[in-house]
């Protein structure tokens, strides 16, 4: 990582305390979870070898298979014909005791309440992209993937139990709502009321799809399709206690230059769980603002205009698939309860009221103790973080009697992440997506 993306972190977090009421927790976890600022210190950099093109061979490379994996095809770019991978980088250690298969990611932006904000354009690309290419390492026999965000050790399975139910919902709804669109051709229902429904349930559809890829990422996709695939956290509790702490006084420190800078008293906000989405905010907006285009009041409209034609056969079908429109929506909202409740760094974070540095008015020791404060995280959030998820990972191929295992993480962390790997003795493929190849600067 450089100092370009560096600027773009801090601009980021800068342009976010100035345009925005949201609480510090979510930057917390933004920083905590996607390792988004590092500090270039020649003492806190890692060695990190030059890889090797995809198309050469190494003698570091066990040509025989590892656990029936063939991992010099997977090193090489051609294995991942019609997949959206835009390269294939081979990072190989001698005397290698595994290989690491390293999928960097974009994933949810924890200051969205909402998986349908734009913020999270980029995380449904690359998780839709990334999630064909686990397939197909499924396929090739790579069953371990550690995952990015939850604690080491099995990922929990109710978060898992509660994707499944999101999805058969989806599925359901969809299936029903293809077979209504039949029965509406040649109906004599109004054209306009008609049009307007398909327009909204067909967006419903696509909510749902994207709803299910941002919250939970290609991995739990996969696991929930039915793949015997063990996911497994990457995360240590005490680092993340660690990281919470160094990222809250870096924002404290952060939102009281600020302040000072712009001739503000301290701001008072209340306190909130870090990285936790209110499930309800947008039903009760729409409730308060009295919605009439939601899906919900469409099926409502329509069904009063089934019942005055007398359509017995219509209104059946309405009635089961304004029951699976319920049914997706609360699924929908108990999987986000799910997900942020087993989330690693969900805990509660304390009030912005109590800033512990509203009594320093010198912006010059501000943006001292501001640098300090960026160091830290650089240790920490970046390089400890690293660290700990490559002994995880080699722990979990040990524990599991594997020797080739995938590991996704944020986009950013690449070249610490390999070094951390390498020096587990294991050799590192990473699979770079067409969407994270985009983004020269990743801001995750």
């Amino acid at each position: 990582m450089n100092k370009t993306f560096l600027k773009n972190q801090i601009f980021k977090i800068k342009n976010y305390f100035q345009n925005n009421t949201k609480l510090f927790a979510a930057i917390a976890l933004i920083l905590i979870l996607a390792g988004a600022a590092q500090i270039q210190e020649d003492r806190l950099s890692l060695s990190q070898p030059e890889p090797q093109s995809s198309g050469q061979a190494s003698s570091s490379i066990t040509l025989a298979s590892q656990n029936n994996v063939d991992v010099a095809k997977l090193s090489q770019i051609g294995d991942y014909s019609g997949l959206p991978v835009s390269k294939v980088d081979y990072f190989p250690v001698d005397n290698a005791q595994g290989t690491a298969i390293l999928l960097p990611q974009f994933h949810r932006d924890p200051t969205t309440t909402s998986t349908q904000d734009p913020l999270n354009d980029n995380a449904q690309a690359n998780q839709e992209q990334t999630l064909p290419i686990l397939r197909a390492l499924d396929q090739n026999g790579v069953s371990l993937i550690m995952v990015e965000g939850d604690l080491a050790g099995p990922v929990p399975q109710d978060k898992i139990d509660s994707l499944k139910t999101e999805i058969a919902a989806r599925d359901k709804f969809e299936t029903d709502w293809k077979n209504f669109k039949g029965q509406l051709q040649g109906s004599s229902l109004n054209p306009s009321v008609v049009s307007s429904l398909q327009a909204s349930m067909d967006q419903q559809a696509s909510a749902v799809d994207r709803d299910i890829i941002v919250k939970y990422g290609a991995p739990y996709v996969l696991k929930a399709e039915g793949s015997d695939s063990i996911l497994v956290g990457a995360e240590d509790q005490a680092t993340l206690d660690k990281c919470t702490d160094i990222i809250r006084n870096y924002v404290y420190l952060q939102d009281r230059l600020n302040q000072v800078q712009q001739g503000q008293q301290p701001a008072s906000m209340p306190s909130a769980s870090i990285g936790a989405a209110n499930p309800n905010i947008q039903s009760l907006i729409q409730q308060l603002m009295g919605s009439t285009n939601t899906p919900a009041a469409q099926l409502a409209a329509l069904q009063y205009q089934v019942n005055q034609k007398g359509d017995t056969s219509l209104s059946q079908s309405l009635q089961g698939l304004e029951q699976d429109l319920s049914n997706v929506q609360n699924s929908m909202q108990a999987a986000t309860a799910a997900a942020v409740s087993s989330s690693a760094g969900s805990s509660t974070a304390p009030s912005r009221a109590n800033n512990p540095y509203s009594n320093i008015s010198d912006p010059a020791v501000l943006q001292n103790m501001l640098n300090q404060s960026q160091q830290d995280i650089n240790q920490w959030v970046i390089g400890e973080r690293n660290k700990e998820a490559a002994q995880n990972f080699a722990q979990a191929l040990k524990t599991y009697g594997k020797s080739v295992g995938a590991i996704q993480f944020g986009a950013g962390h690449e070249d610490g992440l390999v070094s951390e790997l390498n020096k587990q003795n294991l050799n590192v493929i990473v699979i770079t997506t067409n969407e994270v190849a985009s983004q020269p600067n990743p801001v995750v």
